[in-house]
């Protein structure tokens, strides 16, 4: 009966001490091997039993209590030690690269205003002017986002510009009669200039809401004004057909009136007072010109001269105006309106470029106005 108790008890014993052993291997290490008996006699292949502490059960899973392992090992309720990473190192080890700098952009509006901008006809003549609220810097994005089209076949036209906010469009030769010519602007939110202010800072100025629109420039009938100065003679013409022949007289020398175009405005006046003094001679004037039409800001008009019929269609005699009887003065002032031409020839003195903008700019040959063109 015990033989057979020494057996069952052998057989547990394994497990049992699998059990034992994780938990105080420690212990074992630090004992003595036991002592071979004097017999020399093999031990038993039996393990010798263990006696486990009654008060301490194994525990459930063969981890060891940090207070029964007195080796360095660390308990499994440490941290445990962190493993190097090269790759974290290496980066530690290096220089960062400073991150790229986010700009700032301010965008200020630009307002965008056309001219004429009366829901009248004009005449053939009439150029349009295009004033800009802040100076632009990129010109030839502005004239590629602007079309000009018409319903009528136009000539050929260029930008040109006077300044960094003021653009004039002018055709190669006059308008088509009664046409509506189309300016389609495209320019809303169409960056217009830009600046750096600094490297985290850049300022642009945008064409506003009002920078996308049409704007439509309506022609009426072609009336031409020819004035020869060789024949003394105004020559009238409508959609290409002379219509009216007038005599007059012309500056004398020393105020010869301008060959070249001059645009009509709507400054008129049925009755005009003149006064000035004769560079000259030092003669003084004073006269009233009844149906006076201004040509020129220098003071260049059409006007009735009563005081000097008796060199009408014959002479030159004026201070630089085209002087007319009433009656055909009269005429003239009730037949015309604003972007009408009208074209003097034959005189030494040449009309300026910037005597009376914008209509003055006819004056350019379409090269040279071509040429302030930003395309």
């Amino acid at each position: 009966m015990r033989q057979h108790m020494t057996v069952v008890r052998t057989a547990l014993l394994p497990v049992a001490a699998s059990i034992t052993f994780a938990m105080i291997a420690p212990a074992l290490a630090a004992t003595p091997s036991p002592t071979p008996s004097p017999s020399g006699a093999e031990s038993s292949p039996t393990v010798p039993p263990i006696k486990t502490p009654p008060t301490k059960k194994p525990s459930p899973t063969p981890t060891a209590s940090p207070s029964a392992s007195p080796t360095p090992t660390a308990s499994p309720s440490e941290p445990a030690s962190p493993v190097p990473d090269d790759k974290n190192d290496k980066k530690k080890d290096q220089p960062k690269e400073p991150s790229p700098s986010k700009v700032d952009v301010t965008r200020t509006p630009v307002s965008v205003s056309i001219s004429p901008t009366i829901d009248e006809k004009v005449g053939v003549g009439q150029l349009v002017t295009m004033n800009f609220s802040s100076p632009v810097g990129r010109k030839a994005v502005v004239e590629r986002a602007i079309k000009v089209s018409s319903e009528k076949p136009l000539p050929p036209g260029s930008w040109g510009w006077l300044s960094d906010t003021t653009a004039i469009y002018r055709p190669k030769t006059f308008w088509p009669a009664n046409a509506k010519i189309k300016f389609q602007l495209d320019l809303d939110q169409v960056v217009l200039r830009s600046a750096e202010v600094n490297k985290n800072q850049r300022s642009t100025w945008v064409g506003n809401k009002n920078a996308g629109r049409t704007v439509v420039l309506k022609t009426g009938r072609a009336l031409v004004i020819t004035i020869r100065d060789n024949t003394h003679r105004m020559y009238v013409t409508r959609n290409g057909k002379l219509v009216k022949t007038f005599p007059v007289s012309l500056g004398k020398e020393g105020y010869r009136t301008r060959s070249g175009i001059k645009i009509l405005t709507n400054e008129k006046y049925v009755n005009l007072r003149m006064r000035g003094t004769d560079r000259f001679s030092g003669e003084d004037w004073d006269v009233i010109a009844p149906y006076s039409i201004r040509l020129t800001p220098t003071g260049e008009f059409i006007h009735g001269a009563p005081w000097a019929y008796y060199r009408m269609g014959l002479a030159n005699g004026s201070h630089g105006c085209t002087n007319m009887y009433i009656g055909d003065a009269r005429w003239i002032y009730h037949h015309v309106r604003a972007g009408d031409p009208v074209i003097t020839k034959g005189t030494n003195s040449k009309m300026e470029t910037t005597n009376g903008t914008p209509g003055s700019y006819w004056n350019y040959s379409y090269k040279e106005w071509k040429n302030k063109s930003a395309k």
